[in-house]
């Protein structure tokens, strides 16, 4: 039986989230924040994926723990986004399509800068590139 190689995933899979704890609202360090906003921009991601209107419009969803996004076919707006207690991102993700193409389909990807806020955050910018996400918190440089 022939098989098609599988199609590349405009968004990675998100985890279940842990549910909020005392320790969930302590301080997080820089490492600790990156993690937190590389798990935002996924759900943003996810968010997108399942609300994108193909028509031009927007649609505007809450946050699960804080703040909106705001999506349209080609972007994500951010305003305090946060799926965890005490982490927010504020900015716009664009839909960017490559030129090339990869084994199983067009290099299709988000990217752009978001300001990290919050009682719990590191504070700082993260900058979203596909897969990866870098920046700097709370004055010290941190990649994912």
């Amino acid at each position: 039986m022939a098989r098609c190689a599988r199609s590349k995933l405009v968004s990675t899979p998100i985890p279940a989230f842990p549910p909020l704890t005392p320790s969930s609202t302590a301080p997080a360090g820089a490492s600790q924040t990156l993690a937190a906003a590389a798990n935002i921009v996924r759900e943003a991601q996810a968010t997108w994926l399942l609300t994108a209107k193909v028509d031009g419009g927007s649609t505007t969803v809450a946050g699960l723990t804080h703040g909106r996004a705001i999506t349209s076919i080609r972007r994500i707006k951010l305003t305090d986004y946060g799926i965890d207690a005490g982490v927010w991102l504020t900015g716009e993700l664009m839909l960017e399509v490559g030129l090339g193409t990869t084994a199983s389909g067009p290099d299709i990807h988000f990217a752009g800068t978001l300001t990290v806020g919050g009682p719990r955050a590191a504070h700082g910018t993260v900058t979203v590139a596909g897969d990866r996400v870098n920046g700097v918190l709370d004055g010290r440089s941190v990649s994912r």
